[in-house]
């Protein structure tokens, strides 16, 4: 099916329709990225529950001749203590490659960190408007012939639209002076 055919999508969902799951594990799809999780007291009741599904997966995987890129794969652990287990256990494996334990992944655009916090997200959005901000600074800088409807414009096409990708996904949790960081670039644009 060509991509962006007006068939691609409901095609997408027939195939992937089948993807079997285990108990207790929930699989969210967003075009070609998929996201399996699991909720347990334990971390190592939770790489259990998560590897029986990568077991369950994989004749999937082969009955439909694809195939999941483990080097582009993470596992992560969310928790609300501030630090991670000292001693983690055994990655979670698809067809005997592990799939590496990271204390941070990206997901459609928002870095995912295991506390939740937000933290390097925002502190990644902080950084990419300054960058940004750099780019355009003469633009819309007091200096600048374009009128303020125009520069405006541009704060919001350019800058905000960076910084605000999925908030309504992190706001809430992300901590009040990450956001403040995130307000003085605002102001400063």
């Amino acid at each position: 099916v060509p991509q962006g055919s007006v068939l691609g999508p409901v095609l997408y969902l027939v195939y992937t329709n089948d993807i079997p799951l285990v108990s207790g594990v929930t699989l969210s799809l967003y075009a070609d990225d998929a996201m399996f999780l699991c909720e347990s007291l334990s971390v190592a009741r939770a790489t259990a529950i998560m590897q029986s599904q990568m077991d369950k997966l994989s004749p999937w995987l082969v009955k439909w001749r694809t195939a999941i890129n483990t080097d582009k794969s993470n596992s992560i652990c969310f928790r609300k203590q501030r630090k991670m287990p000292r001693i983690l256990p055994d990655p979670v494996t698809l067809d005997d490659e592990p799939i590496a334990w990271k204390s941070q992944c990206k997901y459609l655009g928002v870095v995912l960190d295991s506390r939740l916090n937000f933290g390097p997200h925002a502190m990644g959005k902080v950084r990419e408007a300054k960058r940004i901000s750099g780019c355009i600074g003469s633009l819309i800088n007091f200096r600048s012939p374009l009128s303020m409807s125009n520069k405006r414009a541009l704060y919001l096409l350019v800058i905000r639209s960076v910084m605000m990708y999925a908030c309504t996904a992190w706001w809430t949790n992300c901590s009040s002076s990450n956001r403040r960081k995130l307000e003085v670039i605002q102001n400063k644009a």
